[in-house]
């Protein structure tokens, strides 16, 4: 068995959308967050290995551009492409898809209170502050998340 299945078979799944699943594990003692774009049996074999190698490959790249950036973003604690894992650094909280008031691609667009959008913007102002970023920070943080999402 290979090291990457058995630490996610010891691991904890928090969340499961339609390319990948997250998480929670722990390597040596530290915790960390998992993503496995698992092997989608409607693709082509040698079509999905591919893919899912490009994207790993390129979610990591997009953490280590907006490093360089200055942009405070979870590390890389281990890419693992072959077998489609990335492994970064754990953070307790909640999730800026949370905060951003983000949801899975078709899901029905609902008209936003006026008081659900003073907390949206509430919760992107304390985004900022916790990490220190400037709006231009931000909205770079907020083209690679979007970036990432869409593989």
């Amino acid at each position: 068995m290979s090291i990457t299945k058995a630490l996610i078979d010891s691991a904890q799944l928090i969340a499961q959308g339609a390319e990948a699943k997250l998480y929670k594990a722990t390597l040596g003692s530290s915790p960390v967050l998992l993503k496995h774009r698992f092997p989608k049996q409607y693709r082509n074999s040698v079509l999905d290995i591919s893919l899912t190698k490009q994207r790993v490959s390129g979610e990591a790249r997009a953490l280590l551009r907006c490093l360089r950036f200055g942009v405070s973003v979870p590390g890389i604690r281990f890419v693992h492409a072959d077998t489609g894992v990335l492994g970064i650094e754990w953070i307790d909280g909640t999730s800026v898809r949370m905060v951003l008031g983000g949801g899975a691609e078709g899901e029905e667009e609902v008209e936003i209170a006026e008081g659900e959008m003073v907390i949206e913007e509430e919760g992107r102002d304390e985004l900022k502050d916790i990490y220190g970023l400037t709006q231009g920070k931000f909205d770079l943080l907020i083209y690679w998340c979007d970036k990432i999402d869409r593989g």
